[in-house]
């Protein structure tokens, strides 16, 4: 049997003698190691190439995307003397006219704010309101649309309307998402809006108008529309916009109402 002299680092006699050919060679240990690096060098460098390309592509949308925006920032800036620009799902799912509805003239003209600043909901909303008050002969005003909704500003400097209840909607399935329909626009001049007064430039909502005020509203009026069991959806909401509005949605998904009041609730008796 062969032996290994194990050699002290601190006390190495001159005479001391080692058997090499005992002392295990970690050649295939060192491959294998040297594998594994090659391996992880590999993938490290695939995942940094991945990384990088898909760096690309972000800045590539980012690029796109901005490249949108300052088109349509121009379009809305530098517009001829009397050009009003309207978005398009104004129209289409807002039942938007031209004259404007009185109920969204007023509520424009109180909160110092400019068409293109409002979010698709706002005309949704607006377009329900004057639909209710023509169809059940009701005599809803700005006031009571304050009453029921905060007015809030998004990101892209639009502003939309926030029910204030979770429970008590004014209307109901209001699209989940309005991607894709706030950069098309209507633009107008002339006498469009038949000698009555607009407003015609961006302007901040007025902090006294934004607080609901109860002394403002018609208590039997409003009372009358959220005890209607009236434009049911398929799910038992109430007053759904689109059926109020009677038009087919873009969006099929609809935002979580959670515990809203339905059709049958003790709370509509």
């Amino acid at each position: 049997m062969r032996h290994t002299t194990l050699v002290s680092p601190r006390h190495t006699p001159c005479h001391a003698h080692v058997d090499l050919h005992t002392v295990p060679t970690p050649t295939s240990n060192l491959a294998l190691v040297a594998c594994l690096k090659e391996e992880d060098r590999d993938v490290r460098e695939g995942v940094r190439m991945k990384k990088k390309i898909e760096s690309i592509g972000k800045k590539k949308k980012k690029k796109k995307k901005k490249k949108k925006k300052r088109i349509k920032y121009q379009v809305l800036t530098y517009r001829n003397e009397g050009e009003v620009f309207i978005p398009m799902i104004a129209f289409i799912e807002g039942e938007m006219t031209l004259p404007m509805g009185r109920v969204i003239r007023d509520y424009l003209i109180a909160h110092r704010m400019y068409l293109h600043q409002c979010a698709p909901d706002l005309f949704r909303i607006f377009g329900s309101v004057d639909a209710l008050n023509e169809q059940m002969r009701l005599k809803l005003t700005w006031h009571n649309v304050v009453w029921m909704y905060e007015c809030h500003l998004l990101a892209d400097s639009k502003y939309y309307l926030k029910s204030r209840s979770s429970v008590v909607r004014l209307v109901s399935c209001l699209p989940k998402s309005n991607k894709g329909m706030k950069d098309d626009f209507l633009i107008v001049s002339g006498e469009w809006h038949n000698g009555l007064y607009y407003p015609v430039c961006e302007g901040e909502p007025n902090k006294r108008h934004v607080v609901a005020n109860l002394g403002l509203i018609n208590v039997t009026v409003l009372n009358k529309v959220l005890r209607s069991e009236v434009f049911v959806s398929e799910d038992r909401e109430v007053r759904a916009v689109h059926l109020i509005l009677d038009f087919e949605p873009l969006s099929d998904k609809f935002q979580d109402v959670g515990h809203v009041i339905r059709v049958g609730d003790p709370w509509l008796a």
